[in-house]
């Protein structure tokens, strides 16, 4: 066994993950903002029937937005390994707001109108989570402060309502203080964020602790610059079929 060969560690590296959430964030966003002007999205392929329970027709639509349940909690990991290893928490938070704001508005337009502060995009989540982690850590020792501050910042969420809400900062948290608890992770994911976010959790189980493939300043700012533009194409493409 070479040296390489025994440093290697199997499983799936932080790049994989990255490209994970990305693509079935697409494949969700796909069926979110266009099944209007894509009639077939919302086609009956069949229909999944449990006897005294329910019947469901499962259409394209409902198979896209089900594979997109697995990104928000990949989003979540990634942060948590983010803040855990970066050299400089302050710039990485500063990256996220400026994320947030510039994709604000591509968030709105695939929502259907222009500018609008009564529902804010998935970066504001992302960046009050980072806050989240930042709270937790600063006041560890001092848990009645934690409480206080991190209850406040559930306030602000709820307020600003950013995509997922409270659940979604509280689930960020949770990966933070579970840590490698998978199990309480996944079970309270399934429950906070619908079952079909399950595949994520297998997912973070295979994480290796590797950044992968995407290196370097390009490669890292394109992945913050996919959501607002792949936002702007979609918005486009509405305009395009309406």
């Amino acid at each position: 066994m070479t040296p390489e060969t025994a440093q290697t560690k199997p499983g799936v590296s932080g790049s994989v993950l990255k490209t994970v959430a990305i693509v079935t964030m697409l494949i969700d966003h796909i069926a979110a903002f266009l099944y209007p002007q894509i009639p077939f999205l919302t086609k009956t392929l069949f229909t999944l029937s449990i006897p005294n329970i329910t019947t469901k027709a499962v259409t394209p639509y409902y198979i896209m937005r089900s594979i997109g349940r697995i990104a928000f909690p990949l989003f979540c990991f990634l942060l948590v390994e983010g803040w855990k290893h970066s050299t400089n928490r302050f710039r990485y938070g500063l990256c996220l707001l400026i994320g947030a704001i510039v994709s604000e508005y591509p968030f709105d337009l695939v929502h259907g109108g222009g500018l609008s502060f009564t529902h804010q995009n998935v970066f504001f989540t992302l960046f009050l989570g980072l806050i989240g982690l930042w709270l937790y850590d600063r006041f560890k020792d001092r848990r009645c402060l934690q409480a206080i501050t991190l209850i406040a910042l559930f306030v602000v969420t709820f307020f600003l309502r950013t995509d997922y809400s409270i659940k979604g900062v509280a689930f960020i948290l949770l990966i933070y203080v579970a840590q490698t608890e998978l199990l309480v992770i996944g079970l309270v994911g399934c429950v906070l964020l619908q079952l079909a976010s399950f595949p994520a959790y297998l997912l973070m189980g295979l994480y290796n602790g590797k950044r992968g493939y995407i290196k370097g300043p390009v490669l890292k700012y394109a992945f913050y610059a996919f959501y607002p533009v792949h936002l702007t194409v979609i918005y486009l493409i509405q305009k395009a079929l309406s």
